[in-house]
């Protein structure tokens, strides 16, 4: 490689690390106002929360979902 080559290999990469844990950092965002939204829709719907119990919950055995029902 040349001197320049390197460069723009370490220019790049570092930009696109920066990137990544910024759409990270707004996905995770996004999840947690979509658990906000789904709750309290529940609570306005007047909707029953034993769909949201840990027994129930645990059971679709993916950890998003066991994540989003615990935090609702």
């Amino acid at each position: 490689m040349r001197p320049k080559e390197g460069l723009s290999l370490i220019n790049g990469t570092s930009l696109n690390s920066a990137q990544a844990i910024e759409a990270w950092y707004e996905a995770n965002n996004l999840i947690a106002t979509a658990n906000l939204a789904a709750a309290m829709s529940i609570v306005a719907m007047r909707g029953d929360r034993l769909v949201l119990r840990p027994e129930l919950i645990k059971e679709h055995r993916h950890y998003g979902t066991i994540r989003c029902g615990q935090e609702i």
